[in-house]
C-alpha cells in the first residue's frame, strides 16, 4: 500500500497505519485519565498503573509482559518457513 505524501507537519501518513496510530494514541496524561477514556492507550495506561500499585504488581507485570512477548514471537516465528521458501533474508 502506498503511503500518503507527507502532511504539512512533514509526517508520513500512511492510509493504513496513520488511522490506527490516531485511534490508538494516548490522548490524556496518566494523572487525568480514567477507564472511561476514549483511547485504548489511555485505558491501558490506567489499568497498568492500578496493577503496578498493588502488592507484587511489578513482578506480576513483568511476568505478564514476558508471556505476551513469547506469544508475539511464536506468532511471527510461524512465518519463518515461508521466508525460507521464497529465499527472503531472515531477521
Amino acid at each position: 500500500m502506498e503511503p500518503v505524501p507527507a502532511g504539512e507537519d512533514g509526517r508520513n501518513r500512511s492510509r493504513f497505519y496513520y488511522p490506527h496510530y490516531v485511534h490508538d494514541a494516548k490522548a490524556h496524561p496518566l494523572t487525568a485519565v480514567s477507564l472511561l477514556s476514549a483511547t485504548h492507550s489511555d485505558r491501558l495506561a490506567t489499568r497498568i498503573s492500578d496493577l503496578l500499585a498493588r502488592q507484587g504488581g511489578a513482578e506480576t507485570f513483568r511476568e505478564t509482559e514476558e508471556r505476551a512477548l513469547h506469544l508475539k514471537a511464536a506468532f511471527y516465528d510461524q512465518f519463518l518457513p515461508a521466508l525460507d521458501r521464497v529465499g527472503a533474508p531472515q531477521p
